[in-house]
C-alpha cells in the first residue's frame, strides 16, 4: 500500500505570494475603510518579524513557546532550499503512480511529468516558507521595501510555525495517512484554512490604508502565468486547502471561536466531505471503511494504488461532465470509497468503490459515471444486469449499482473485467 501523498503535500509548508492574494476576495469589502483608522509611513513595510510573531501569536490565541528561527537568504538560495523541499515529497513513487493513474483516467492530459507541473507551480512566487522539519522561517533578503503581499505571505508562514509549536504539524503528514489521500487533504485544509483566515483576520485587525492599498496593487502584479497553465486538476487541488480550508475554519470560528478551531487540531477532519461541508464535520459524520478481495483473476499484475477518492475528487471528475450545480449535487452523499489501480504486462486495470449516504445519492453518482464512461468509449453501454457493459477496441468499462455502493471496473479484456465483478460481494 501506498502513503498517502497528495499533490498539496509540501505545500502545507510553503505559501507562494500568489496564493495571498486569493485571500483579496475575502477582503474587498473591508478593504478600504470608510475611515483611516491608522495612517502610517511608507517604511511601513520595513518588516520587523518579532512584532509580527507577537501579533500573531496573540491574534490567534496560541503562545509562542520558543523564538522562531530565521535564515535570510539571497534569492537564488532561498529558490534552491525551496525546490529541494518541495523535491524530498514530490519524488516519491507514489508520485508518478498517481501521475499514470491520472493520465490513465484521463485527468491529466498535460504532456509535462506532474513533479515538473508542481515544482514550476509551487516556486513561481515566494518570499518566505516554513520549514517543518527543521522549524526554522526562511526569508528573502532584500535591499528593498517589504511589499504588503509579502508581509501577509510571512504572517501566514509564521501561524504554520505557532501551529507546529502547539499541535506538532508532523501529525499530518505520512505515513499517517497511509492509503487515504483525501483524509490528507482533509487534514491539510484544517491547517491551511486557519492559517489564511489568521491571515484574514491580521489585515482586518490592522485596518492601514497604505496597507491596503498596497495589498490590492501587489495581487494586480503577482504573476501566476505558471498556476494559470497548470492542468485543472492541479489547480483545484493546490487551491483547495487555502479557498475551502479557510471557509472551514471560518465556520468553526464562527460558532466556537479559537477553541473550536483547537479541538479540530485534535480530532482532525477526515474527508474532503467535512470540509466542504463544515456541519457534517460538527455532527460527527463520517463515512465507511471499504474492503476488498485479493482479486484472483489479478495475477500477473502489481498493485500500484490503493487510495480513496473523496467527494473534492468526485466533484471534479463530474464538473467535467454535467453543469456545476448538477455536479456538486451528484458528488454530494458521499459515505467512502476506495480504488484500486493495477498494472503490468503493458495493461492496466482500475477498480473502483463508491457508497453513498442513499439510494438517491447513488442513483445521481451512478448518472455521473455513466456519463463518464460513455464519454470515455464515445458510445452507449450495453446492458448487463441493472448496471452497463463498455466495449471498446482495447479496453472494457462496467458500471454495477448494487445497493448503496456503485462500482466501476476498468481492464483491458471483457473476460477479465467480469471476472473482477464476480468477486464483488
Amino acid at each position: 500500500m501506498n502513503e498517502g501523498n497528495s499533490l498539496g503535500v509540501k505545500i502545507l509548508l510553503v505559501i507562494a505570494l500568489l496564493i495571498c492574494a486569493l485571500l483579496l476576495g475575502y477582503l474587498l469589502k473591508d478593504l478600504f475603510p470608510s475611515q483611516k483608522e491608522e495612517v502610517i509611513p511608507e517604511n511601513f513595510s520595513q518588516i520587523d518579524l518579532k512584532a509580527i510573531e507577537e501579533d500573531v501569536s496573540l491574534l490567534r490565541g496560541l503562545p509562542l513557546k520558543e523564538e522562531i528561527p530565521v535564515e535570510f537568504l539571497n534569492k537564488e538560495s532561498l529558490f534552491q532550499e525551496l525546490r529541494k523541499s518541495i523535491q524530498e515529497e514530490l519524488s516519491s513513487e507514489d508520485l508518478k503512480s498517481q501521475e499514470r493513474l491520472l493520465r490513465f483516467l484521463g485527468i491529466l492530459e498535460d504532456p509535462r511529468n506532474l513533479e515538473d507541473i508542481l515544482l514550476e507551480v509551487l516556486s513561481e512566487q515566494v518570499y518566505g516558507f516554513y520549514e517543518q522539519e527543521t522549524g526554522e522561517l526562511k526569508v528573502l533578503k532584500k535591499e528593498e521595501k517589504v511589499s504588503a503581499l509579502e508581509h501577509l505571505a510571512l504572517v501566514h508562514e509564521i501561524e504554520h510555525a505557532i501551529q507546529d509549536q502547539n499541535f506538532d504539524l508532523s501529525r499530518f503528514l505520512p505515513p499517517e495517512f497511509e492509503g487515504n489521500d483525501d483524509q490528507l487533504l482533509a487534514a491539510q485544509s484544517l491547517f491551511e484554512g486557519d492559517a489564511s483566515w489568521t491571515s484574514l483576520l491580521y489585515v482586518q485587525n490592522h485596518k492601514r490604508w497604505n496597507f491596503s492599498l498596497g495589498l490590492l496593487l501587489d495581487s494586480l502584479s503577482v504573476n501566476q502565468s505558471s498556476l494559470e497553465s497548470a492542468p485543472q486538476y492541479v489547480v483545484e487541488s493546490l487551491l483547495f486547502p487555502y479557498q475551502d480550508g479557510m471557509n472551514f475554519v471560518k465556520t468553526l470560528y464562527e460558532k466556537g471561536g479559537w477553541d473550536l478551531v483547537n479541538r479540530a487540531f485534535e480530532a482532525p477532519p477526515s474527508s474532503s466531505e467535512q470540509i466542504i461541508h463544515p456541519e457534517k464535520y460538527l455532527s460527527h459524520e463520517g463515512f465507511e471503511e471499504i474492503d476488498f478481495p485479493q482479486w484472483e483473476p489479478l495475477q500477473g499484475f502489481s498493485l500500484s494504488r490503493d487510495n480513496s477518492l473523496g467527494e473534492f475528487d468526485f466533484r471534479f471528475l463530474f464538473k467535467s461532465l454535467l453543469p456545476e450545480g448538477q455536479a456538486e449535487s451528484a458528488a454530494e452523499g458521499w459515505n467512502g470509497c476506495r480504488y484500486q489501480f493495477w498494472e503490468g504486462m503493458g495493461k492496466a486495470v482500475f477498480i473502483l468503490e463508491a457508497r453513498w449516504d442513499s439510494l438517491q445519492d447513488a442513483s445521481e453518482a451512478q448518472f455521473a459515471l455513466e456519463n463518464f464512461l460513455k464519454d470515455r468509449f464515445g458510445f452507449a453501454p450495453i446492458l448487463y444486469y441493472q448496471g452497463s457493459l463498455y466495449r471498446g477496441q482495447n479496453e472494457v468499462g462496467i458500471l454495477y449499482p448494487s445497493g448503496k455502493s456503485v462500482y466501476l471496473i476498468l481492464a483491458p479484456e471483457e473476460a477479465l473485467a467480469l471476472s473482477i465483478l464476480e468477486e464483488l460481494p
